[in-house]
C-alpha cells in the first residue's frame, strides 16, 4: 500500500469516528449532514457533501447509524446502539473506524 493510501485510509477512519462521536453527543435528536459537515470542517476535515454522504452510508451499512430523510435534499442521521457501543469503547470498532 502506498503511503498516500495509508493516509487516506486513516483519515476516512478518523472522519467516521468523529461522525459517531458527534451523533453520540446529539443523542436521539441526531443531526443533518450540513451540521455534520460543519463539525468536521471545524475538526480540520474539509469534505464535500458527497463525501459526507459516503461516510454516512458506510456507517449505516455497519448498523452504527440510521440515515433519516434519505429522500430529501438534506440527509440527517442518528446513532444506533452499536454506534454508541463503539464510542463508549464497549466493543472493538470495525476496521473502517478509528479506535479513538
Amino acid at each position: 500500500m502506498l503511503k498516500t493510501d495509508e493516509i487516506r485510509l486513516a483519515e476516512a477512519q478518523t472522519v467516521r469516528r468523529y461522525i459517531l462521536e458527534m451523533l453520540h453527543a446529539t443523542g436521539n435528536v441526531g443531526a443533518n449532514e450540513d451540521v455534520i459537515r460543519t463539525f468536521l470542517t471545524h475538526s480540520g476535515h474539509l469534505l464535500m457533501g458527497h463525501e459526507v454522504r459516503r461516510h454516512l452510508e458506510y456507517l449505516d451499512e455497519l448498523k452504527c447509524i440510521k440515515i433519516l430523510d434519505r429522500d430529501r435534499a438534506t440527509w440527517a442521521a442518528k446513532i444506533l446502539p452499536y454506534g454508541t457501543d463503539i464510542v463508549e469503547y464497549a466493543v472493538k470498532p470495525p476496521a473502517g473506524i478509528a479506535k479513538g
